[in-house]
C-alpha cells in the first residue's frame, strides 16, 4: 500500500511539474529534460514537508548556527530540523532571508530547489517562488552544461562542485531518475 501510495504521489506530481513547465515561459527558456529537473527537486526536498515546497531556509554555516538560531527565533517559523526551517510564507521568507543577510549569515539554501544564496545571489522573491526558482535553477545547470558538456558532473555541479559531494550527488540524482523514469512507464 504505502509502495503504491508513493507511486501515486511521484506520478502526480510530476504530470502536475510537467504541466507548470509546459504552460508557462519557463518551459521555453530551458533545454534541462523536466526529468532532470524533478531529480534535482526530489534530492533538494525534506522529507517532513511536499515535493516542490518553496518557503524553506536552511543554514549551511556551522560556524554561525547560534546566531542563525537567535535571528530566527524572532520571527514566525517550525524548524523542520537541523538548520532547516519552514518559513511559512514568501514575505516571512524574505524577512528572515534579509535579517540573516544582514548579519551575515550568507551561505543559505532556499526555496524548493534549495539554492545557494552565497553563489547565486539574486532578488529574494525568485528563491521562494517555484516558477523563478525553477529558471534560477535550469539556468545554473545550462550554464554548467555548456561550458563543462553535456554530462552527470555537470549536471551535478548545481550542488558542489568538489568532486566528493559531486560523486554523491549525481548518484542520488540517478537514483531518483531511476525512480521517476519507472513511475512514468
Amino acid at each position: 500500500m504505502k509502495h503504491l501510495l508513493l507511486r501515486f504521489l511521484i506520478l502526480t506530481l510530476l504530470i502536475f511539474n510537467l504541466n507548470l513547465t509546459a504552460n508557462s515561459s519557463i518551459k521555453k527558456s530551458c533545454f534541462i529534460p523536466d526529468e532532470i529537473m524533478y531529480s534535482i527537486l526530489l534530492s533538494e526536498k525534506t522529507k517532513k514537508r511536499k515535493i516542490g515546497y518553496e518557503f524553506l531556509i536552511r543554514n549551511n554555516s556551522k560556524e554561525k548556527k547560534k546566531l542563525f538560531y537567535n535571528i530566527i527565533k524572532k520571527f514566525n517559523h517550525k524548524e523542520i530540523s537541523n538548520n532547516l526551517i519552514d518559513c511559512l510564507n514568501k514575505k516571512n521568507c524574505i524577512k528572515i532571508s534579509q535579517e540573516l543577510i544582514k548579519k551575515d549569515i550568507l551561505n543559505l539554501d532556499l526555496g524548493a530547489y534549495q539554492i545557494n544564496n552565497y553563489y547565486h545571489s539574486d532578488n529574494l522573491n525568485i528563491f521562494f517562488n517555484f516558477d523563478k526558482s525553477y529558471f534560477k535553477a535550469c539556468g545554473f545547470i545550462e550554464k554548467n552544461i555548456t561550458k563543462n558538456g553535456w554530462n552527470w558532473e555537470a549536471v551535478a555541479r548545481y550542488h558542489s562542485k568538489t568532486p566528493k559531494h559531486n560523486k554523491k550527488y549525481i548518484k542520488r540524482l540517478q537514483d531518483y531518475l531511476l525512480i521517476v523514469r519507472k513511475q512514468i512507464q
